[in-house]
């Protein structure tokens, strides 16, 4: 079965949460008990609400996180534990970065990788995808970092920050000349903020 380039469907279909049972409506049509009308009785139905990409709520469902450490190298988990379906899905010039960073037991912060989620699509002279390493619903990727004097004796947390982005700057800027657009529009939008990543250490 060929989607096309939005393949939100088909990933759906062949993910972890669909050989469980769960379809759409279980994440985005959340559950409710209402009457369908005033004075009717209360029965079961769903919210058409549709929270997905910009909802932050929704968003901080996707990912989670594991850490370990030997010393100064740190190793990381990221898992799409929460989505049916790759992440980011939908529109191609969506893509997520995590932006990861320490914090020492005086304040002091350094930075430490960034990782994004995203695919590359080549639209001319034929359409095909390039290059894709977005999550697949249970999937998980791993990567090492260096932290500043990390020992169990010299404290420090590991933090990460989430943003989801709803296209490139260029292509808003195309936007803004092609249609003359006005308003700004947030297209950088924060979804985890500071989020601490306990860290198992390893002897």
């Amino acid at each position: 079965m060929n989607e096309g380039i939005c393949s939100t469907g088909m990933e759906s279909n062949t993910g972890q949460w669909a050989a469980r049972g769960y379809t759409c409506q279980d994440c985005h049509m959340p559950a409710i008990k209402r009457p369908l009308m005033s004075g009717y009785p209360v029965r079961e139905g769903r919210k058409h609400t549709w929270p997905g990409a910009y909802s932050t709520t929704q968003l901080q469902k996707v990912f989670t996180f594991k850490a370990t450490a030997k010393q100064n190298e740190l190793s990381i988990t990221i898992t799409n534990s929460g989505a049916g379906h790759k992440a980011p899905t939908g529109d191609t010039d969506r893509f997520i970065t995590l932006d990861f960073f320490w914090i020492d037991e005086k304040g002091q912060r350094t930075e430490l990788d960034s990782i994004e989620f995203k695919r590359q699509v080549v639209w001319q002279p034929i359409m095909f995808v390039l290059a894709d390493n977005r999550l697949g619903a249970g999937e998980s990727t791993q990567f090492t970092s260096t932290i500043p004097e990390a020992t169990p004796n010299k404290k420090g947390i590991l933090y990460v920050n989430g943003t989801y982005h709803v296209m490139t700057d260029r292509s808003l800027k195309r936007l803004k000349e092609k249609f003359e657009l006005k308003n700004e529009w947030p297209i950088h939008r924060p979804f985890i903020e500071q989020q601490e990543i306990k860290i198992q250490w390893l002897h």
